[in-house]
Order: structure tokens, then sequence, then C-alpha cells
């Protein structure tokens, strides 16, 4: 009976310490000529570039700047449409890694 408890509870620690594989969301970068992501331009221009200096989009990944725009967006008070569309055109202009 020990031995079963032993075993069972190798085998327990085992797979808690395998490697866990996190799934991703894929995400749809959209065209820099895009309807979306030319309004994006023009919105991140003019509100972006009023409390700090304009980054560029390629200073982080696609991936990278979903958190980036949902944060800034609150701060520069975009509505939705302003905040999808600033994320096209930066994520559309992203670096690729």
């Amino acid at each position: 009976m020990k031995k079963l408890v032993l075993i069972i509870s190798l085998i327990m620690i085992i797979i808690s310490c395998s490697h866990k594989t996190i799934p991703t969301t894929a995400i749809v970068i959209p065209k820099p000529d895009s309807p979306e992501a030319m309004a994006g331009k023009e919105v991140f221009t003019a509100k972006c570039g009023t409390c700090h200096g304009l980054k560029d989009p390629a200073d982080h990944t696609a991936q990278e700047w979903v958190p980036i725009v949902k944060e800034m967006g609150k701060k520069a008070k975009l509505n939705d449409t302003d905040k999808k569309n600033v994320l096209a055109y930066v994520q559309s202009n992203a670096r690729q890694d």
C-alpha cells in the first residue's frame, strides 16, 4: 500500500512540474491601408501626441500594443471605435517577431 501511495505521489509531482502550454489567441492584423488603420492613424496623431511624443508603432509587437492601447485609451478618453482604430493602426505597423 505504501508503494502505491509513493508511486501515485511521484506521478502527481511529475505531472504538476511538467511544461504547461498557454493557449494564445491569434491576432488578425489589419493592412496598413485598411479604413480602420487609416482612421486610427488620424486619432493616434491627434490624441496620442498631445500628452507625449508619438511612439513608433514598430517599437512594439502587435500583441504588446493591446494592453498599451487599452490603458492609454482610457487616459486619452478615447471611445471604443477610436481605440479599435488606433489598435488597428499600431498593429498594422508593429514590429514583426
